[in-house]
């Protein structure tokens, strides 16, 4: 089971969406103040489609969380790929380089600003029609998405 953290005093819904936990563990582990948000429960797979930004919240109905097709036309050129990828590992950076962070969550950094030091886009075919965390999934590279980082 993974888990959505809402803010409290709004209507759930992706724009209240504060951060995604993956695990009961990590959730346990981090600095949140649980009684601050509103917590649903969600199954993997809908964590990992919101994960890499395939679906959307639709809805929430007391415990129940709707997705629908996030239905976004993504299609970057080779600039606009290699900006987005220096942007997430300049926010990597200062994330890993804060001493507060707990090393769980430090290591979800490491491990998704590694996976961008892997990529080559001089050997990727141009537009591109994925967004980042779609294309490192669609390689089975490691990465996170940004509302993992608590």
């Amino acid at each position: 089971m993974a888990y959505l953290l809402f803010l409290k005093n709004t209507e759930p819904s992706n724009a209240s969406l504060y951060k995604m936990v993956e695990t009961e563990d990590l959730l346990n582990e981090s600095k949140i103040v649980k009684n601050d948000y509103a917590i649903k429960t969600i199954s993997q797979s809908d964590f990992n489609s919101l994960k890499n930004e395939t679906k959307k919240i639709s809805s929430v109905v007391g415990d129940v969380v709707n997705f629908e097709n996030a239905n976004i036309a993504v299609t970057l050129n080779k600039e606009q790929f290699d900006s987005n990828v220096n942007f997430l590992k300049s926010d990597l950076s200062d994330y890993i380089n804060n001493s507060n962070i707990k090393q769980s969550f430090k290591n979800l950094a490491i491990t998704f600003n590694a996976s961008l030091d892997s990529i080559d886009s001089s050997t990727i075919s141009f537009p591109l029609n994925q967004n980042i965390y779609q294309y490192l999934d669609s390689r089975s590279l490691p990465y996170c998405n940004p509302l993992q980082l608590v």
